[in-house]
């Protein structure tokens, strides 16, 4: 009897709940409870085991070391099953009763009324908790009307969501849709139907589901799992998203692509359910994005900030992650900290290499002002159309731009779309009246007579002004860029999608999704070329902004001191002098060459050598451009290293350098004469106005030599 009474005080969930204190006490030493529990992936069969062979013995420290230190060994010999990888449905319902407790009474009694679902969705629902718990995370609130669940490479973000999507879909007592979606998905593969279908193999729930090629049904309740593009289910021609019956939850994967359309499209749909619930995941990659403007931006009511909730998380917070995958983002982090930035550790790419725009460039253009028609002398729509209708990664680009009479360029407003022919022409006519413009700007290279001939069809008053591009998109909007950077080009409000693609315009090209095609942009950069005049030629024209061109000031660092000299003789009249160093910088292992322009003097040719003694008294080296008219006598030679630089055009050099000025890899000392110099030669050089800029050309021909001089020798 005195036995049994032992045997009864320490019951398996006595010794589990004593377990689990000791371990919770000791986390400097050990793992947290919850944290061995999932490491060692406990099933009935070693658990049960261990903590029955013991059950009846007192319970110290000692006893309790034992146990942690069985359960260790067993893992290292690979005893235990992976809980996640072989559950049983005996062993789920012996790990919901026996080590959380569900379906049992505070006296050790099962309660009754529990059935093996109950059970299974308990199981579910503390995993889901204690994925959070373990991250540091608040848990998706069900109260909340937008979730956004935020964060870079292996956070798991996509891994929860789909085990709350299974169990909101067994959970729920009536029938009802339950939407899984992404901007474009291109077949039902792309969709997280895969996921969901492992999550539910996982927990052992394929008996309450049907599981088709197109949808998942939950049997017991009638809930519907589908999947599509929201892109293509939010166009005019389709629309079968306004058309969803009953979604009282839905997921958007990959959220940071959702157009603007799509976003007003589902929250009215779902709304018409008391209960709904709109999830988003997403690594925002970029600053500008619809659906961080539209729920977080300065403007956002308060009611729509108390109805979200957002949960930021990252690789290091998933306590599942192997030492591998860890190992792998560290490593990212310690070779290119801007690449770990932007895809482990979620922040926004604000800064593409090679682009005509940053983020806060971007910015800037904001003027956030109401439109009033009195402001302006001159409007226009400006088009660039999609390349075809059934390319659901282009659009059709309609912007409305206007001239101020200060002499300002304003974009107005931004109706660009994904239409049909006969819908483009409508939304470009109407706007066209709106807003009271003089014409419209479209490219012909672009479906020429029949862009045209598509307006013409829907309003033969519209005044047709046609374009041809001969350049690449890059070439032709530089010129904008550096308009924008000089303050004369802005918005009056914030335009995200239209701002992605302006950051996405790198010298590499455009860094959309495949396929894609800035509409919206080229459309910008076509009204901006109407009404200030601009020509689409091929010249040098505002290549440069002075934004690229930044002072030694605007970093902390060492920099090694090389000294050189570059002499450059212009038609023997005159000859420009540079001086200039070098300085180094890290990018994790990378190391990179800057360039320092210390100095830049004109001289006449004669005098070249007389005026710049003073100069280079110290200097290690001097490189001087083969050039006869210069007289270096007065000099000492040894330190001279005469070349002979590639004839090439001015446009030539320019293209060759750019990357390296855009890059900021050229940084000037700080200096007001040397900043004006540059500014006037080198941003704001018009080849029409001027006809020779020896400045420029020595400076570009500089950076050649010194980027392709190991070339050049051999």
């Amino acid at each position: 009897m005195a036995n049994n009474k032992i045997k009864d005080k320490y019951h398996i969930p006595f010794m589990i709940e004593k377990f689990k204190d000791y371990i919770n006490k000791k986390q400097s030493k050990y793992p947290t409870f919850e944290e061995l529990y999932l490491q060692n992936s406990w099933v009935k069969q070693s658990v049960h085991r261990i903590l029955k062979d013991e059950a009846g013995k007192e319970i110290n420290e000692k006893t309790l070391t034992f146990w942690y230190m069985k359960l260790k060994e067993k893992q290292r010999k690979g005893i235990l099953e992976k809980l996640y990888t072989n559950k049983s449905v005996q062993g789920l319902i012996f790990l919901a009763k026996y080590c959380h407790g569900i379906g049992i009474e505070k006296d050790g009694e099962e309660s009754g009324g529990a059935t093996e679902l109950d059970y299974k969705l308990e199981i579910l629902r503390h995993d889901i908790e204690l994925f959070f718990k373990l991250a540091r995370k608040e848990n998706i609130d069900p109260t909340k009307k937008f979730v956004h669940l935020e964060g870079g490479r292996a956070g798991g973000k996509s891994e929860q969501v789909a085990r709350y999507v299974i169990l909101k879909a067994l959970e729920r007592r009536t029938a009802g849709s339950l939407l899984c979606g992404r901007e474009i998905q291109k077949s039902i593969d792309t969709s997280v139907k895969p996921l969901l279908e492992r999550i539910i193999k996982l927990y052992h729930l394929e008996k309450y589901f049907n599981i088709t090629k197109q949808e998942i049904l939950s049997k017991h309740n009638n809930v519907r799992i589908i999947f599509m593009g929201l892109k293509e289910a939010s166009s005019d021609a389709s629309d079968t998203l306004k058309s969803t019956d009953l979604l009282f939850l839905a997921w958007v994967e990959e959220a940071q692509s959702i157009s603007e359309l799509s976003l007003e499209k589902l929250i009215p749909t779902a709304a018409r359910v008391e209960d709904y619930q709109i999830i988003f995941t997403y690594n925002r990659h970029r600053q500008n994005t619809i659906i961080y403007d539209y729920f977080f931006n300065e403007n956002v009511t308060r009611e729509r900030h108390i109805l979200t909730q957002h949960i930021n998380i990252n690789y290091y917070d998933n306590k599942f992650n192997s030492p591998e995958l860890i190992s792998l983002a560290e490593l990212d982090k310690a070779t290119n900290l801007k690449k770990w930035k932007y895809i482990w550790n979620g922040e926004p790419q604000t800064e593409f290499d090679g682009a005509l725009w940053t983020y806060e460039e971007i910015k800037d253009l904001n003027l956030n002002l109401a439109y009033d028609k009195d402001n302006y002398v001159r409007k226009i729509v400006a088009t660039d159309p999609a390349t075809s209708s059934k390319d659901f990664n282009n659009e059709y680009g309609i912007t409305v731009l206007g001239l101020t009479h200060e002499g300002y360029v304003h974009l107005i407003a931004d109706v660009s779309g994904h239409y049909t022919a006969s819908e483009y022409a409508k939304v470009l006519v109407k706007t066209y009246f709106n807003y009271e413009c003089e014409a419209v700007v479209y490219e012909e290279n672009q479906g020429g007579d029949h862009v045209a001939n598509t307006i013409l069809s829907e309003s033969k008053s519209v005044r047709l002004i046609a374009v041809r591009a001969t350049q690449s998109k890059y070439l032709r909007a530089l010129p904008v860029a550096n308009l924008c950077s000089q303050g004369k080009v802005y918005f009056l409000k914030s335009f995200p999608t239209l701002e992605n693609q302006m950051l996405l315009l790198t010298i590499q090209g455009y860094q959309g999704e495949q396929g894609e095609s800035p509409d919206r942009l080229d459309s910008f950069v076509w009204g901006v070329y109407e009404l200030l005049g601009l020509k689409d030629a091929n010249s040098i024209d505002v290549y440069f902004k002075r934004a690229w061109f930044k002072c030694i000031d605007d970093i902390d660092t060492e920099y090694n001191i090389t000294n050189k000299i570059a002499y450059y003789s212009y038609k023997g009249s005159k000859s420009v002098f540079v001086l200039f160093d070098y300085f180094y910088t890290r990018d994790g292992l990378k190391q990179l060459q800057h360039f320092l322009i210390k100095d830049i003097k004109v001289y006449d040719t004669n005098d070249i050598a007389e005026k710049t003694k003073d100069y280079i008294n110290d200097v290690n080296s001097i490189i001087a451009f083969d050039n006869e008219n210069i007289d270096f006598r007065s000099l000492n030679t040894n330190n001279i290293d005469r070349i002979e630089i590639e004839k090439l055009k001015l446009i030539d050099y320019a293209a060759y350098s750019m990357p390296y000025i855009q890059n900021k890899l050229i940084y000037l000392a700080k200096n007001q004469e040397l900043e004006r110099t540059i500014i006037d030669n080198v941003c704001q050089y018009i080849p029409e106005e001027v006809k020779e800029n020896i400045v420029l050309e020595t400076l570009l021909e500089l950076i050649y030599y010194e980027n392709e001089g190991e070339a050049l020798k051999n």
